[in-house]
């Protein structure tokens, strides 16, 4: 196990001890959230939910603060925050976001309210019998007060606090507190490093008072739970307390759950992999992000094996190593299996995960996420976690408030108590800044038999005609060019957020007819599109040149014959990557398949919303490309009914052109060849079936033909 040293030196104490004197490091009024963290970003605190009547009303401007008071909670508004809905004698329930300051900065929410009052959000700090802060509500008890329901409070824990309060605003006996509705957490035991007083250069291990805690992503699905597990358990210290370890599990199939930390960044974690039923293809994915859900990268990931004997790990991160109880080091592919049976339950042995203490990005403030996804069979996979050592460091006085009793030599000793990261648990966060990605621009250029400026079936495809795109995008000039193929069209892929402009040069044996502005909109003008803005993912369509053919008429582009497998030319909304960011509020339920996430395990939409907007917002590799607009079609039938309405069905079985998409012959490495007469239905199944063979040399075809459907409907 890792060696610890002592944190911090004379000269860091004395700063802290400046910080502690310095004026609005403590205070005791409500909304007072803000805390030194050592070493960690000040991150506002979380969002705090208050129901009760409104008592007091005074709005801030934009040179003064303001103030709310409901339900008896007092709370400051931030000078040039807009607050609306509240007016006294209202009963509302309100919910806000703090700055680091302890004031309302906004208010995400305010409804009626017809219960009694109440404060509910994560449990931020607790000192028994003085003051508990629920999200950044800092409330103080009356001196030695009891709070109903105590037991379950522990840092970030979602409860919903009824206060009951004494002339002077302050906490009193019938205080009571419970868990959150809709809220499911997971207590850890948590131990630490630190120090015995009879030999403080030595390191041993602590276990601390209280939990470490992860919340299952709210709402939590009704076949999510946490129970107190039974059984044997393989403890990593000889006088460790396992009398409180619980088992993660769920059951839906096809379908996901997570749960996060809030406060604390780890160093090791001692868990057990745990199944019943038929879980075959069931993955179990331990991940580490920043606070505000960025920068997340897998730790690692387990696949149930083929007749569910045991689990294979997956992935894995290169700073960290894992252990198996009776196995030693595990590696990418290796089989851990499980005792037991499918009825009793199996499990696997103790896994130890030791995180680098070399790592530079594993320093960072880190929340630790575990996801347990279900394939489409009826059983339910576990997660126990026996223990995890968690980072901390050192304060003032730790060897008067952070001692006890050492679980591997016994000795009495002390540790340090500051928590490396600030607890964050919610959306008070800004979203984590989406990097800009590239788009594309399109067009036809073709005979406008009627001159009515509209692209229509049979009119002749001009092939070889020039086309121009100049502009600036976010790294400088852009000029390149192109010509149209055999169908008339033209693409300019991977483009860069910009504005452009679309030159064509006038084709031989033609003349003006009339052009059409694209799905991105711009200016038309005589053979150009000039101002068309391209955000990140946009794609521009129908950028379509109409000519007058005055030489010899080109051959007409031929509507095929309808085959037995192919009655209808159907088509759906095919939603742009950008509409889904925008609107993902609105996300119907269904799943979708992506490479990297288990083919054989579609996630499901809703219990997966974070995790498919990171991959909408995606990246530059093949992968990531073919994900994006793949989940993004998927997104589009999903809208349109999915796999049970006729016309998803009749798009399925009807060729790509249907869509009004037009492209040269495309070639995969299986040979399968693609045209626009191809049917849908074959371009998803040959997805599919190059995400199971990993067949990455065809991410990039695949990815241009999805990405000529997204973004068709103009939105």
């Amino acid at each position: 196990m890792k060696a610890q040293t002592t944190l911090f030196t004379a000269a860091l104490a004395l700063c802290l001890t400046l910080l502690a004197l310095a004026p609005g490091f403590k205070t005791s009024s409500v909304g007072a959230a803000s805390a030194v963290q050592n070493g960690a970003k000040d991150f506002p605190p979380p969002q705090t939910k208050v129901c009760g009547t409104v008592t007091e009303f005074q709005a801030a401007t934009a040179v003064s603060s303001g103030v709310v008071t409901i339900g008896g909670a007092r709370f400051i508004i931030a000078t040039g925050a807009s607050l609306n809905g509240f007016a006294v004698s209202a009963n509302v329930c309100a919910t806000f976001c703090l700055n680091t300051a302890g004031q309302i900065a906004s208010a995400e929410g305010v409804a009626a309210n017809a219960g009694a009052p109440q404060i509910c959000g994560i449990v931020s700090a607790f000192a028994p019998y003085e003051s508990i802060q629920i999200g950044g509500a800092k409330l103080r008890l009356v001196s030695g007060t009891w709070i109903q329901g105590q037991t379950i409070i522990a840092l970030g824990v979602n409860v919903c606090l009824t206060p009951v309060y004494d002339g002077s605003g302050l906490l009193t006996f019938g205080s009571s507190v419970a868990e959150a509705p809709g809220s499911l957490s997971l207590r850890i035991p948590a131990l630490v490093h630190g120090h015995p007083y009879n030999n403080e250069s030595a390191d041993d291990v602590f276990q601390l008072p209280t939990p470490l805690v992860l919340n299952v992503q709210p709402p939590a699905p009704a076949t999510a739970a946490v129970t107190q597990a039974s059984g044997y358990f393989y403890t990593p210290y000889p006088g460790f307390k396992n009398n409180s370890i619980y088992a993660f599990s769920y059951s839906t199939p096809n379908s996901s759950v997570r749960a996060a930390t809030c406060a604390e960044s780890l160093w090791d974690l001692f868990f057990q992999i745990r199944s019943s039923g038929d879980v075959v293809d069931d993955m179990i994915t331990l991940s580490l992000q920043k606070p505000d859900g960025s920068g997340s990268f897998v730790v690692a990931m387990f696949t149930v094996a083929a007749e569910a004997k045991g689990v294979i790990l997956n992935q894995l991160a290169p700073d960290v190593q894992l252990y198996a109880q009776g196995q030693g080091q595990l590696h990418v592919g290796s089989f851990i299996p499980f005792t037991g049976d499918a009825v009793s339950g199996r499990t696997t042995q103790t896994i130890t995960a030791i995180f680098s203490m070399n790592s530079s990005r594993l320093m960072d403030c880190l929340q630790y996420v575990v996801e347990l996804k279900r394939a489409g069979w009826p059983g339910t996979i576990s997660i126990v976690h026996i223990a995890a050592v968690v980072k901390r460091v050192g304060e003032l006085f730790d060897a008067n408030h952070g001692d006890g009793e050492s679980i591997t030599i016994g000795d009495f000793g002390w540790y340090p108590t500051g928590r490396m990261c600030a607890l964050v648990c919610d959306a008070c966060l800004p979203p984590p800044p989406v990097q800009p990605l590239p788009g594309s621009l399109s067009g036809f250029v073709y005979c406008d038999l009627n001159d009515n400026g509209l692209k229509e079936a049979g009119e002749p495809a001009l092939s070889g005609v020039p086309i121009t795109l100049t502009g600036n995008d976010i790294n400088g000039v852009v000029n390149k060019t192109t010509a149209t193929d055999a169908n008339g069209f033209y693409i300019f892929p991977n483009l860069m957020p910009g504005v452009f402009k679309i030159t064509e040069t006038q084709p031989a044996g033609a003349t003006d007819g009339k052009d059409t502005v694209g799905t991105l909109g711009g200016i038309t003008t005589n053979d150009m599109f000039a101002n068309i803005p391209l955000a990140s993912l946009g794609q521009g369509a129908n950028y379509n040149f109409g000519e007058q053919c005055t030489g010899p008429t080109p051959t007409p582009t031929p509507t095929p014959t309808p085959t037995p497998n192919n009655v209808k030319c159907d088509t759906v909304c095919w939603r742009s990557t950008q509409y889904l960011l925008n609107n993902f509020r609105y996300w119907p339920g269904g799943t979708v398949l992506a490479a990297g996430y288990n083919s054989n395990n579609p996630m499901g939409i809703q219990n997966s919303l974070t995790a498919i907007r990171g991959i909408l917002q995606g990246g530059p590799s093949a992968q990531q490309r073919l994900n994006r607009e793949f989940v993004t079609a998927q997104l589009s039938l999903s809208l349109a009914g999915g796999p049970g309405s006729p016309v998803v069905f009749n798009v399925f079985w009807s060729p790509l052109r249907c869509s009004q998409v037009s492209f040269s012959s495309v070639a995969l490495s299986n040979s399968m060849v693609f045209t626009p007469e191809s049917l849908l239905d074959t371009l998803m199944n040959q997805t599919v079936l190059a995400i199971r063979e990993n067949r990455q040399q065809d991410y990039d075809e695949l990815a241009n033909m999805w990405s000529l459907l997204n973004g068709r409907c103009g939105y």
